[in-house]
């Protein structure tokens, strides 16, 4: 067993005891009969990466003290448990299940097998090795993100897959983040596996979100595949 320590929005903390099988789900729990609160499933888990100034919300299938194993030591990260409300909005439509006692996963939404999520447009990347940016076009399916050099799309080998999304975490930006890595926007995110790979940036917060939530559900059919 280990102890973690998890800040509240208030600035306060607890620290919780968790072995190699607590979930996020389990550990949200716990907080929630620790501060009194009542139950809801918009009490989240964050990891805040401070040194780069990204954070991720944590999903509940996870098993904590595997993500505290991704961490290096020389990097301040931490641990937040926050309400959040909409976390799961992106799921509720007509083509996703939720499923409340699937034995693996805890509480988690899955998709059905026929439901294929794209998303296309162009974002700024910036390889985590280099300094520059460029905008390029991106498209995104349910076998990974793909980017053309081209500005249309005539054929699908103009399509190159930057990463499938298996075994990925999705950070996104805090104030501050555009200033430190010099990025066109302040509406980023981060690909990481397990040290981050790729920045992005979209021109607007609305854009930003559009793609972090289908990278979401990319995440969850993978897994549920």
């Amino acid at each position: 067993q280990v102890i973690v320590k998890i800040y509240s929005e208030d600035d306060s903390s607890k620290t919780i005891s968790i072995d190699g099988q607590t979930t996020v789900e389990q550990l949200s729990s716990i907080l929630i009969k620790k501060y009194r609160h009542a139950p809801s499933k918009s009490w989240s888990i964050v990891e805040e990466w401070e040194n780069i100034r990204m954070e991720r919300l944590m999903e509940e299938h996870l098993l904590v003290m595997d993500e505290l194993k991704k961490r290096s030591h020389d990097q301040d990260h931490r641990l937040w448990f926050v309400n959040i409300e909409h976390k799961y909005d992106v799921f509720k439509n007509e083509q996703v299940l939720y499923l409340c006692s699937f034995r693996h996963f805890g509480s988690f939404f899955l998709m059905k097998d026929s439901y294929n999520p794209e998303c296309s447009g162009h974002l700024y990347l910036r390889p985590a090795n280099k300094k520059s940016w460029k905008k390029l076009h991106f498209v995104l399916r349910a076998s990974g993100l793909y980017y053309s050099l081209k500005g249309k799309l005539n054929k699908p080998s103009d399509l190159t897959c930057l990463h499938n999304m298996s075994d990925v975490d999705i950070y996104t930006s805090l104030k501050g983040w555009d200033h430190e890595f010099k990025a066109p926007t302040q509406f980023g995110f981060a690909l990481k596996y397990p040290g981050i790979k790729y920045f992005l940036c979209a021109d607007d917060a609305k854009t930003l979100q559009n793609w972090v939530d289908n990278l979401r559900i990319v995440k969850v059919k993978i897994l549920k595949n």
